[in-house]
């Protein structure tokens, strides 16, 4: 079946999906990174790329990711369905951060400091430089690469990211160096197995040289020469990405839970569908998801992951809000939208936009704290409950979708279809069921779009 949508529609879809995907499937939280080469912003993460990294981090015994653990994420121009995503936590030093290049949410390699990474990536999926990418590349592989004194920072103004800030009160030699000799990058076309030749200004531990690059189609870069212009600078760049390397490392504290003792919370006030589920959540029990309280506590759940940074794992957060996210997209036509009797169609629609907007003033009143942090785990142990993964995290309903439409695009129908299906997970795939979820709220296909599925 295919999906018959006017230019009205489209437009309608294309707005929509926007204001789903800046709900924040992922938080980002913005960072300056090296934005006179960078232009694009941090861009949220997918649950599955986060998952990915924690991964990462434990199997090369790197900090543990905490509550507190925040992920940026940016797109480069040389690499195709890549992020370089940068971590960081409370460690010491402060301005540590640790950076991963991740493709296609799955495959991820820890930027060490070292060129093996960067030279790995590159074989397995390809880089593409060209006129526009080559001097973000030149960049990153020399930011990345780094000597016993850090990073060969290439510095085009006095004003780019990594450039020490304090140096105004420094001597008049670095004050003039600084003011003097950072300079655009510039490149040209090479010959043979130089793809370009660029010229640049890098500094290196205290001092600035004026070097030629040669850069090969495959990603391997040479400095041909260098010509030192400034020495004895009395700063230095501290960019810290390796922990292993750093003596002087302090991992971020982690929160210690204060007993067995449940959090006292009065739930009498709460939205009625909602005050049993929130019963059992504060009692230690398990709590179930009905179509009548989903609403409720897609609102709830929301505000508290929002205002407390709740649960406390980043991927256990970020979970909860993609679910809460599916749950807003079914206020706005509900869950009953092809009911031949209109009255109960506008009723069901007028409960889920009544409800989610009960459950986030609710969840204003929930305190940050044992609370907050009780309900919201609740919350998601009901949602994963009901998806019924297996032990390779996969739901029945996206095993029996991949050979159709591909993983990937089978988690994004799930994730979109479950507002108004909560238990899609636990359904195996066929065209009717898709059928079914657009009947009941038409959104579903506008953002299934968004999916990449336009035929189901």
């Amino acid at each position: 079946m295919r999906l018959q949508l006017s230019t009205f529609c489209r437009v309608v879809a294309i707005v929509v999906t926007l204001v789903f995907l800046s709900g924040g499937i992922y938080e980002s939280r913005a960072a300056e990174f090296k934005p006179d080469l960078w232009k694009n912003t941090a861009v949220p993460i997918e649950l599955r790329a986060a998952r990915a990294i924690e991964r990462k981090m434990r199997e090369l015994a790197l900090p543990e990711p905490t509550s507190t653990t925040t992920f940026d994420a940016w797109t480069p121009p040389f690499y195709s369905g890549v992020r370089i995503v940068r971590v960081h936590d409370g460690w010491k030093p402060v301005n540590l951060f640790l950076y991963f290049l991740v493709k296609d949410g799955r495959h991820v390699e820890w930027l060490d400091g070292t060129s093996m990474p960067i030279h790995r990536f590159n074989a397995r999926h390809g880089l593409n430089i060209n006129p526009g990418s080559v001097k973000p590349y030149l960049w990153f592989f020399t930011f990345f690469v780094r000597g016993e004194e850090g990073p060969f920072l290439v510095v085009e103004s006095s004003n780019d990211t990594f450039i020490p800030k304090d140096r105004k009160s420094t001597d008049q030699n670095t004050r003039q160096s600084f003011a003097r000799f950072p300079t655009p990058i510039s490149c040209e076309r090479g010959t043979g197995k130089d793809a370009f030749v660029c010229d640049a200004v890098v500094m290196y531990s205290n001092a600035m040289f004026k070097s030629d690059f040669r850069i090969q189609k495959s990603g391997m870069v040479a400095m041909a020469g260098d010509v030192p212009v400034a020495a004895d600078l009395s700063v230095k760049i501290y960019a810290p990405i390796n922990p292993k390397k750093l003596k002087n490392f302090v991992a971020a504290k982690k929160v210690t839970p204060r007993g067995p003792a449940r959090p006292r919370l009065d739930v009498s006030r709460a939205p009625a569908p909602a005050r049993s589920a929130l019963r059992d959540a504060v009692a230690g029990r398990a709590l179930t998801l009905t179509a009548k309280n989903t609403p409720y506590l897609a609102g709830i759940a929301a505000n508290l992951a929002g205002r407390c940074s709740v649960p406390r794992g980043f991927s256990d957060r970020a979970a909860l809000k993609a679910w809460a996210a599916s749950g807003f997209s079914s206020m706005i036509f509900g869950s009953d939208y092809s009911n031949p009797d209109l009255g109960a169609a506008i009723g069901s629609q007028l409960n889920s936009i009544a409800g989610v907007s009960a459950g986030t003033e609710f969840g204003k009143r929930i305190p940050c704290g044992p609370a907050a942090q009780v309900i919201a785990t609740a919350i998601l142990k009901a949602v994963r409950q009901m998806e019924g993964r297996d032990s390779n995290n996969e739901s029945l309903f996206v095993s029996s979708c991949s050979n159709r439409h591909g993983t990937k695009k089978c988690e994004c129908i799930a994730g979109v279809v479950r507002g108004t299906m909560p238990d899609i997970h636990r359904q195996v795939y066929a065209p009717h069921i898709i059928k079914g979820a657009i009947q009941r709220n038409p959104l579903t296909g506008f953002m299934m779009m968004a999916c990449g599925v336009t035929q189901y």
